[in-house]
């Protein structure tokens, strides 16, 4: 079966997701039984930058996604699950799986300030993964 995980670069980002991303991609135990690519779509950098970058990285996402059976997408509060929305819908719609991994200690609060429009999306988001991974119990059932 063959993976991609979807999430900052492990290069060209700071923080846990992409520590993650690489722990994952890197595991001999996960790689005895699957091929699994990670796929870039964050770089940190000015605003610019970064919108440049996650355009260009859907782009690439749109040629490359049929050749994947399973996708594992690292979101985090803010923009990055606005992002990652459009990778889930693409997956979805070409009949594929997808676990959703919540990163960011700031996502409930993130999504408590959110307005009834945005809410309504993130909902969405979530519903239509095939599981979505919280870091803790508490998340879990909050």
């Amino acid at each position: 079966m063959k993976i991609l995980e979807i999430g900052p670069s492990e290069t060209g980002a700071c923080g846990g997701m992409s520590a993650v991303i690489q722990g994952i991609r890197e595991s001999r135990l996960l790689n005895k039984e699957f091929v699994i690519d990670s796929f870039p779509s964050y770089i940190d950098g000015s605003l610019a930058v970064r919108l440049l970058y996650s355009v260009y990285g859907y782009l690439r996402f749109l040629r490359r996604c049929k050749q994947y059976d399973f996708f594992h997408l690292h979101t985090a509060e803010k923009g990055s699950t606005f992002r990652k929305n459009f990778y889930l819908r693409k997956i979805k719609r070409e009949g594929k799986k997808a676990i959703v991994h919540i990163h960011g200690a700031e996502y409930l609060a993130f999504y408590d300030g959110l307005g009834s429009r945005r809410k309504k999306i993130v909902d969405s988001f979530f519903c239509q993964a095939d599981l979505v991974l919280a870091l803790s119990e508490q998340w879990k059932n909050e």
